[in-house]
């Protein structure tokens, strides 16, 4: 079984750095954006996906992320993956 690491050579890990990198310039404005947070959080975790695949292994909870933090995936799905309705402190606005 192979290793948990890829080189940090690899394309996706400079996607990654680039990507967070994207991630701290959404926090320097003086309001932060919460939709274009969570689409920043989407990539990634994709990215993070593409590093865990290239390094021969592969990652459920990374899919998972992908697919709950894409728009187009219904609230109903995560509720019920989730397995409980979000807290009234906790629900998307």
């Amino acid at each position: 079984m192979p290793g948990p690491y890829v080189s940090t050579s690899h394309s996706s890990v400079e996607a990654l750095r680039l990507k967070l990198e994207s991630i701290r310039q959404l926090t320097l404005d003086h309001n932060l954006e919460l939709v274009s947070l969570g689409h920043e959080m989407e990539e990634l975790i994709r990215i993070a996906l593409q590093i865990t695949e290239a390094s021969g292994r592969t990652s459920m909870r990374y899919s998972a992320a992908v697919r709950a933090l894409t728009l187009t995936t219904p609230k109903s799905e995560i509720v019920a993956f989730l397995g409980t309705q979000p807290t009234s402190s906790s629900k998307e606005r």
